[in-house]
């Protein structure tokens, strides 16, 4: 791929992701886009078949520099330390890019087809099974606080960080600290932890 042309996909890409954003998926048009990309739109489809075709793109990226974060295990590290490990890596990814959960919602409220199932649904399945391992290796050393299985506990501290976090993106404007993130790390996870 020439080097204009991988420039015009990325602006096209970056104008998705600011535009799908703010937006929402439907009210997004690929005219608005390829203006705030300064293309045309002949070169928008010329790089996406279709607008469809763009927003799975933008998923892509969303996975590949936020949501693989995710995934990263450090088996090294302590139960309890591998936990804390998770949860600031959910509060940074979030926090660093907070374009990609309005995206979601948007892709949520907007009932994209198959987004909630393929999407959604894998990304959530992999953390809901790191989160549950740690807290299934943390009961059995009696660290857990609550008697509840460990799979639902693991729902609650993900809706808990991601609910925090989205909330606090929507009604502030500017970035966490590095401190600000490890106390509210350490303020939710005291909720699970002895």
């Amino acid at each position: 791929m020439s080097s204009k042309k991988a420039d015009a996909r990325e602006r096209i890409l970056e104008a998705a992701i600011g535009l799908f954003s703010k937006n929402g998926i439907h009210a997004t048009t690929t005219r608005l886009i390829a203006q705030h990309a300064e293309v045309n739109e002949v070169t928008l489809f010329r790089n996406f078949k279709t607008k469809m075709d763009l927003f799975q793109e933008v998923l892509n990226v969303a996975k590949k520099e936020g949501f693989c974060a995710f995934k990263v295990i450090r088996p090294e590290l302590a139960p309890e330390e591998r936990l804390r490990f998770l949860v600031h890596n959910m509060v940074r990814i979030l926090e660093e890019r907070p374009e990609f959960h309005r995206i979601i919602y948007h892709a949520l409220l907007d009932k994209i087809e198959g987004f909630e199932e393929e999407f959604l649904k894998e990304e959530q399945d992999l953390l809901m099974e790191h989160v549950t391992t740690n807290f299934l290796e943390l009961k059995e050393l009696g660290v857990v606080t609550l008697d509840e299985i460990p799979r639902d506990l693991a729902r609650l501290l993900i809706n808990n960080v991601f609910g925090v976090v989205i909330t606090r993106t929507l009604l502030t404007t500017g970035p966490m600290t590095e401190v600000t993130q490890k106390q509210l790390c350490g303020t939710i996870l005291n909720l699970y932890l002895r």
